[in-house]
């Protein structure tokens, strides 16, 4: 029988939560479909794994230049010309992915979009558009396109509205599967574009219990992890995107006083980021607050297993990143959360702990935030067990069952 392939997109290599979708997604196919291809288009270009380590994997560049709606000759060879010239000139060239992915496209059994949050009007036209031509590129060459569970909406353009909606829902009742994670993006599909291809579903990662190496790797990676002596421990964990909806004096003094206070409650504070994209921000609150006794910068680009180990050290986290909170929970650990979006509100009402959820965008009320840091940390054993609870619950599903039987339907 012929091995299926299977075209992975929206994942990258440098954001925990990203990696953590395209190992587990890769182990899910490969369990279903034994040795099945697999081929990445990532989201960056940074590789942490070694490729040639990868078992039966092959990592195409991403680049604007492969989605073409214009599929002629003529095209094809001015995109060709024109990234030879890129090479020549030591530019940003794909002539490689250029080729290997219209080839791949040809082959495919199924496009796997992980992406974690992409068609909403607070991206803009332009990164909403990049991703729709993946999607429409893919089901031009009759490739069957799966959404894995990710956030939608809203879809409030200030320009061109219309239109891009006119697309949107072209584009995702094309779709053979669409997961959304949270009750506001699956009821905005539904009620916005009345599609009949949609389920609700928790994030895979939250759904996943554990991954199988040896079903990614042909050596299992060894782990780097720091050594944490320390009990009573803190991670602080920062977004970036969190300057977008506050001044950057305002985040920095917002995650300062955090850590301040944390060092009042007696906590070893251990900063660190979840994607490459924090390393800056966390390096301006730790240049903040170093003189502090207690306050840790872990700088280190952490895979997402190792990322799991570390978080297992912590009795709670204060983090923003979306699936630094999601791995806590999955090992059981508590956080508060300073974030804007709703899917934070979401996540965190799955176990009961949206008290602790805290919007960014408010203005700063340093006594509710010290009231929610000392319930926490009066009580982090206690909401470990709960979380633990829930999580049974929650790992008794899993979007790939579904998935499954899509792929195994007569007509692919």
């Amino acid at each position: 029988m012929k091995k299926k392939t299977f075209l992975i997109s929206g994942g990258n290599f440098t954001n925990k939560g990203a990696q953590s979708m395209l190992l587990i997604t890769i182990a899910e196919l490969r369990q279903r479909f034994e040795d099945c291809n697999i081929v990445i288009v990532p989201l960056d270009s940074t590789k942490v794994y070694k490729e040639a380590n990868m078992r039966n994997v092959l990592v195409i560049a991403n680049h604007p230049d492969i989605h073409m709606a214009d599929q002629s000759l003529a095209k094809v060879s001015f995109l060709t010309l024109k990234n030879i010239l890129r090479f020549l000139l030591k530019r940003n060239y794909i002539i490689h992915g250029l080729w290997d992915y219209r080839r791949v496209l040809d082959q495919v059994d199924s496009l796997i979009d992980i992406s974690g949050f992409c068609l909403s009007s607070q991206f803009g036209i332009d990164y909403n558009t990049q991703y729709l031509e993946l999607l429409e590129d893919a089901q031009r060459h009759h490739v069957p396109v799966i959404l894995m569970p990710q956030s939608f909406g809203p879809f409030d353009y200030k320009e061109r509205k219309q239109e891009m909606l006119r697309r949107i829902e072209a584009v995702l009742s094309k779709s053979k599967l669409i997961f959304a994670r949270e009750n506001e993006g699956y009821d905005l599909l539904k009620e916005t574009f009345n599609l009949n291809n949609v389920i609700k579903s928790t994030d895979m990662v939250l759904q996943n219990k554990s991954v199988n190496m040896k079903l990614v790797f042909c050596d299992e990676p060894t782990l780097d992890i720091p050594d944490i002596k320390t009990s009573e421990n803190v991670a602080v964990i920062p977004n970036s995107m969190n300057l977008t909806q506050r001044g950057t004096e305002e985040v920095i003094y917002l995650y300062s006083y955090t850590i301040q206070k944390l060092r009042k409650l007696g906590k070893n504070v251990y900063l660190m980021y979840h994607s490459d994209a924090d390393r800056t921000l966390c390096k301006a609150i730790f240049e903040e607050n170093k003189k502090i006794n207690g306050v840790i910068f872990l700088d280190h680009a952490f895979s997402c297993y190792e990322y799991d180990v570390v978080v297992r050290k912590m009795d709670y986290l204060v983090a923003s990143r979306y699936h630094s909170i999601v791995h806590a929970y999955r090992n059981g650990v508590p956080s508060i959360i300073l974030g804007w979006a709703v899917k934070y509100h979401e996540l965190a009402g799955l176990f009961d702990q949206k008290e602790f959820v805290f919007d960014v965008r408010d203005k700063f009320c340093g006594e509710a935030l010290d009231l929610g840091l000392e319930k926490m940390n009066n009580n982090h054993e206690r909401y470990t067990e709960e979380i633990q609870r829930k999580l049974v619950e929650i790992q008794g599903e899993n979007c790939f069952d579904e998935v499954e039987k899509v792929l195994r339907t007569a007509e692919f």
